[in-house]
């Protein structure tokens, strides 16, 4: 895992240009794009893939967009796989088989962005406590996306940190699902396996449940 941290989208579809870009970038292969917090700071970005050169490349697009720093991120996984209790794992899946083609420029047209919540809610956690989602997507040949999403939690309030974190993903049109395994959902999301069930969808519409934050301002003039 590499992770990306500082920078900001600076125009109201770079979110959806990032989107589609790794899709293209990883078309027929797979990768985990992800918004975490670990310790209680700052949310920050990474990505993960069983190929290493398409994970540094993913990393250095998305670093480039934003004008971010990218960093290791191989203890990440370890941090929250290695704890013995205290986890918590939320599948959660597009409440329309086919979102409308309109979703993302309502959101903009409103001057919302769709993750404010999201970004928000993961701050404030306590030393040793790591707050997360992760789309681990498979580009398919259509300009389509198979992903498969999960918010992740680790430390002695995950099940309520990684509460409010699927309650912003709500608002967005976004249905939360029991996983059986939270052990094992966690590392199926931080190793990129994509695995069934799991949701088809564009490419650009990815960027409704994974982007970067935007610089302040930026939306207040989008139509």
């Amino acid at each position: 895992m590499l992770l990306i941290t500082g920078g900001h989208l600076k125009a109201p579809d770079d979110a959806r240009t990032l989107t589609t870009a790794l899709w293209q970038l990883g078309i027929g292969r797979t990768m985990g794009l992800y918004i975490l917090s670990a310790n209680g700071e700052d949310a920050m970005l990474g990505v993960a893939a069983q190929d290493e050169v398409m994970e540094e490349r993913a990393a250095d697009m998305i670093a480039g967009m934003v004008e971010g720093v990218v960093h290791s991120g191989e203890h990440i996984p370890g941090l929250v796989t290695s704890r013995r209790k205290g986890l918590m794992a939320v599948r959660l899946y597009p409440k329309a088989e086919r979102l409308h083609e309109e979703t993302w420029r309502v959101w903009i047209s409103s001057r919302v962005d769709p993750l404010k919540m999201a970004y928000r809610e993961m701050g404030g956690g306590g030393p040793g406590s790591i707050v997360g989602v992760g789309l681990v997507v498979r580009s398919l040949w259509n300009e389509h996306y198979l992903m498969r999403m999960t918010v992740f939690a680790a430390g002695d309030d995950a099940e309520a940190r990684a509460s409010v974190v699927v309650g912003s993903y709500a608002r967005v049109g976004a249905a939360p699902r029991q996983v059986w395994s939270r052990r094992r959902a966690i590392e199926e999301c931080l190793s990129a396996r994509v695995t069934w069930p799991w949701a088809k969808i564009h490419s650009d519409e990815a960027a409704l449940f994974w982007h970067p934050p935007y610089e302040a301002g930026v939306l207040a003039g989008a139509r």
